[in-house]
């Protein structure tokens, strides 16, 4: 922990709640019926666990709120998997 927040998120931030809130562009990856990533202007990768996919688009700037995935797996298996709870246009 650092300063009261998991290690490596200095560009997001954490509430109270464990919701977190980050902000980057989305990239659309066709890997095994395709993944959706969020990178974030540091370069630290996340892929995007969602219902709704049908507003994300490849290059889209968002702003995010959820948690990291506990105790999932993903086919990607490349980038941590952050749940997402809403997300707007940034």
């Amino acid at each position: 922990m650092e300063h009261g927040r998991p290690a490596g998120m200095s560009l997001a931030r954490v509430e109270s709640t464990g919701m977190q809130t980050l902000r980057g562009t989305v990239k659309y990856l066709p890997l095994e019926g395709g993944l959706w990533i969020l990178e974030m202007d540091d370069g630290r990768k996340y892929q995007l666990l969602l219902e709704d996919q049908s507003k994300l688009a490849d290059g889209r700037r968002l702003t995010v709120q959820g948690r990291p995935a506990k105790n999932q797996m993903s086919i990607g298996m490349s980038y941590p998997l952050f749940e997402v709870r809403t997300f707007t246009a940034s």
